[in-house]
């Protein structure tokens, strides 16, 4: 790996912005300039307000997340957010999923993560009956998709599920 590609990974795992001087701290004394120059004029590189940098996908991970209430299709939004290298974005995120508080249904489909984590009937049922004895609280069944409610009132009434007023039940 080149001293530019451990530079940029270097970013990429990173939390917080960095500035120049500690992202080139590990590269020989005598090339620190010229990867410097590189790594700063990277398209995969951003410039924060307080002058340090970030990886550009660190930007673009927090605006997919704050996007995600429904689901997304991660290649067809950061093609959208101009992302630098789309495609690797998809892998960036999907690797990342739990870190930026996201959920996967498929690969490259993304939502926020949510109590249950579930998105249709069948998930509904699986988790129901999971949860054994203790139930599953229905306001958490109703947050989790947009016809929860809908799923739910057929399986009570289908004599799948019990239910109280606050917890259900698989029969």
């Amino acid at each position: 790996m080149s001293e530019f590609d451990e530079c940029i990974r270097l970013l990429l795992v990173a939390t917080e912005p960095m500035s120049i001087q500690s992202i080139v701290a590990h590269v020989p004394q005598d090339r620190k300039n010229v990867v410097g120059r590189l790594v700063l004029q990277s398209a995969l590189v951003a410039s924060t307000t307080s002058g340090k940098i970030q990886h550009a996908w660190a930007e673009h991970a927090r605006k997919l997340t704050a996007a995600a209430k429904d689901e997304i299709r991660v290649l067809p939004w950061a093609t959208a957010a101009s992302t630098p290298a789309p495609i690797a974005f998809v892998t960036y995120v999907m690797d990342n999923v739990d870190k930026l508080g996201l959920h996967t249904r498929w690969y490259g489909v993304v939502r926020e993560q949510t109590a249950l984590n579930i998105y249709d009937c069948e998930g509904l049922v699986a988790c129901v009956k999971h949860a054994a004895e203790v139930g599953v609280n229905r306001n958490d069944i109703m947050a989790e998709y947009e016809l929860a409610y809908v799923d739910f009132h057929n399986l009570v009434k289908g004599k799948k599920f019990f239910a109280t007023n606050d917890r259900a039940w698989h029969v």
